[in-house]
């Protein structure tokens, strides 16, 4: 059986037209994990064309088994309106009956392939990677419509979610509690990390006990959801107060320049690296274990697969109360959101308890074997054959579940 996966993920094609991921985290490795289930792999995600920049071969997203159907390649909400009609008639198009369908949402291209899925009376998987409504939260979108996306972006994944034949959630009960299946659906809780047991460090190493400390954090500058600003004046302020630290940060995207001269204002252009996008796997790897502590000051999140990568290799972390991050991390370990001022006293008492700090890093790698590969992969696979099954009995269960739906109470309300 063939699978069309919707992704609000964007790749490039180069003038041999070859298709690559543009962060390297859909991957021709992370595909392969679909296809144990289904013959081929239809990806409907943005499309575009950069003939000059080379691109890292394990960024390869395409292969004989897996094809794109192209969207437009726009960016913000301006791009999408503009092609929103060209958008949807390409989805709508795409959707046959015997193919299952997976929506990864959040996002625009998820939202209408569910709807086109409904009014076809077609049965769809749903992968839950994130929530809208601390993506839409204040301060992490800079728009005047920001209140109005927040309240439409949230029913719309709650009721995408209510409709779907399966759903896997990236977090254990975080996304689960917003955004709830019916009762009786298949659901299960697998991370889109892909962490292999012999990635993960066998003991921690020892926490520096002096010197200059290496803070790092990984995360697309596409948008500001990482808060790279707020990191950035924690490393100013750590500094200022005598204990002098180097922040590297990998990802790439359109504030990547913004960010760079936001260091160069608070003082500490040289002691910041920012390196672009880097290969996964081993590329990151070797940056993680030259650093000392990771840092991820997360506005939202769904479950960040960067720091469980992090934790692997036997770094104490410290995160956000965002996502699905108080999951991986004590409560020691985590700040508020856009408090750099607090970020900034936490990484100062890691640094002035190492003890502390090898104690996180030792409780960091037991955590991180729990989603090791093999055993993420069992429950992928469970959610891919449901899905699949439900397909190969036909459109009936979901039409019943459509039925049942009408039936429902109406969604609680919530306070925005």
């Amino acid at each position: 059986m063939e699978l069309v996966f919707i992704t609000e993920a964007r790749f490039i094609k180069d003038s041999d037209g070859r298709i690559f991921s543009t962060d390297g985290t859909f991957s021709k490795e992370l595909w392969a994990r679909y296809l144990r289930s289904f013959s081929h792999v239809y990806v409907i995600a943005r499309v575009g064309r950069n003939a000059e920049t080379k691109m890292e071969e394990n960024f390869r997203a395409d292969s004989s088994h897996v094809s794109f159907i192209e969207l437009p390649y726009y960016t913000g909400l301006k791009g999408c309106l503009k092609n929103y009609i060209e958008i949807k008639k390409i989805i709508k198009g795409s959707i046959l009956k015997g193919r299952a369908y997976i929506c990864r949402i959040p996002g625009i291209l998820g939202t209408i392939a569910a709807g086109e899925l409904r009014k076809k009376g077609l049965p769809y998987g749903t992968e839950a990677a994130g929530d809208p409504y601390e993506v839409f939260a204040p301060g992490a979108v800079k728009s005047p419509l920001r209140p109005i996306f927040r309240i439409i972006m949230t029913r719309q994944m709650k009721n995408i979610v209510l409709n779907s034949t399966a759903v896997l959630y990236v977090t254990r009960k975080t996304l689960q509690n917003r955004y709830p299946a019916k009762p009786g659906t298949f659901t299960v809780s697998a991370s889109n990390v892909m962490l292999k047991e012999e990635n993960i460090l066998k003991t921690p190493v020892t926490f520096k006990r002096k010197g200059e400390f290496n803070i790092i954090s990984i995360g697309s500058l596409e948008q500001m959801y990482k808060a790279p600003d707020v990191t950035l004046k924690a490393i100013q302020l750590l500094n200022q107060n005598q204990f002098p630290c180097r922040l590297t940060w990998i990802g790439e995207g359109k504030y990547k320049q913004d960010m760079i001269l936001l260091s160069k204002e608070l003082g500490i252009e040289d002691r910041v690296l920012f390196t672009g996008s880097v290969p996964p796997g081993e590329g990151v790897r070797r940056y993680l274990d030259t650093s000392d502590i990771f840092v991820l000051a997360s506005r939202t999140e769904g479950l960040p697969r960067a720091m469980i990568e992090a934790m692997g290799r036997g770094l104490p972390c410290i995160g956000t109360n965002a996502g699905g991050i108080p999951e991986l991390l004590e409560e020691e370990a985590i700040v508020p959101k856009n408090n750099p001022e607090a970020l900034f006293e936490r990484i100062k008492r890691l640094i002035e308890n190492p003890e502390m700090a090898e104690g996180q890093a030792n409780r960091n790698l037991s955590e991180a074997r729990t989603y090791i590969s093999e055993l993420l992969d069992i429950k992928r696979r469970s959610f891919y054959e449901t899905l699949k099954a439900t397909v190969q009995r036909g459109s009936e269960p979901c039409q019943n579940r459509r039925s049942a739906l009408l039936s429902q109470p109406p969604l609680p309300r919530m306070h925005f």
